[in-house]
């Protein structure tokens, strides 16, 4: 009977599950069937345009497509990958912060952390949809999405090694009054620190580690937001 009763709260509980995040580990690196090799993203000619997007921003020091463009066919390219279903978030996320290459032996990192939020509203009224559909930002409103990336930096050089992780999540509209938001908030609250959107330090913080394991030491300054006694 205990063991029935776990299962059926597990099951209620996972009902309560708002708190669905991306990063670097969600993405598994496998071999379809008949597969002898995979190039990035499943498509070489993908990944070749993946590369030289990403170079045309770093050298542009823009995230602003139509201005990393040297002309108008390579801003159309440009938005054409971010709409292709096979340009996966999660492998973006994994190949944008790898640093297996990087030799951390006797170093001292810092590793700052931080979450922003990204409003997609922006007052342009044909997007008022996308809070139902995509979900919203901390005001309940506004559609958009939270980062959380960590940086990682030489603790007596000036000098940036790049980035750890990147977490992604987004959450749905809250369309219930304030008390039962209330009592589902506390029932949310009992959930596993991974299943819950205060996790993401602990999750970022974890995911940098293991690439950075040779290092001497690894300092993580965060915000108050990660101040909680399970982060």
């Amino acid at each position: 009977i205990h063991k029935f009763t776990n299962s059926i709260f597990a099951e209620k509980m996972s009902d309560l599950r708002t708190f669905y995040p991306i990063s670097r580990n969600s993405y598994e690196d496998r071999l379809c069937p008949g597969q002898r090799y995979r190039h990035p993203y499943n498509d070489k000619r993908l990944a070749d345009r993946v590369n030289r997007t990403m170079d045309n921003i770093e050298k542009n020091r823009s995230s602003v497509l139509s201005h990393c463009a040297e002309h108008r066919s390579e801003a159309i390219s440009m938005y054409r990958l971010l709409s292709n279903p096979k340009l996966d978030l999660a492998e973006l996320i994994y190949r944008s912060c790898d640093l297996s290459q990087m030799d951390f032996r006797g170093k001292e990192l810092y590793v700052p952390i931080d979450e922003s939020s990204l409003n997609l509203f922006l007052g342009i009224s044909c997007r008022k949809d996308w809070a139902e559909k995509y979900g919203v930002i901390n005001d309940n409103y506004n559609p958009g999405f939270m980062i959380v990336p960590s940086l990682i930096l030489d603790a007596h050089q000036a000098r940036c090694y790049g980035l750890g992780d990147i977490l992604f999540h987004t959450r749905p509209k809250a369309t219930a009054d304030a008390k039962e938001n209330e009592r589902v908030s506390r029932c949310r609250a009992k959930l596993p620190l991974a299943h819950r959107a205060t996790g993401v330090w602990s999750i970022v913080a974890s995911n940098t580690a293991d690439q950075l394991r040779s290092a001497d030491t690894v300092t993580f300054l965060m915000d108050q937001g990660a101040d909680t006694y399970e982060s």
